[in-house]
């Protein structure tokens, strides 16, 4: 496994934040929002579909 790899469980998001800023806080401690780690467990996201990696998020911050 990569050792550089951010564990997602280490990310924190303030949810008084606007969607905007919590995105770019989830992006900049991520580092890859596409491939990271959970404990031992290397993630590694592909999509398909028409919904891009931010629409996700955003919708996955909205619904918080």
């Amino acid at each position: 496994m990569n050792q550089c790899l951010i564990d997602i469980r280490d990310v924190s998001i303030d949810m008084s934040l606007s969607v905007d800023k919590k995105i770019t806080s989830f992006i900049e401690q991520i580092k890859d929002p596409y491939h990271f780690k959970f404990d031992d467990v290397e993630i590694t996201l592909e999509f398909n579909g028409s919904d891009s990696l931010e629409d996700k998020i955003i919708k996955h911050l909205n619904s918080k």
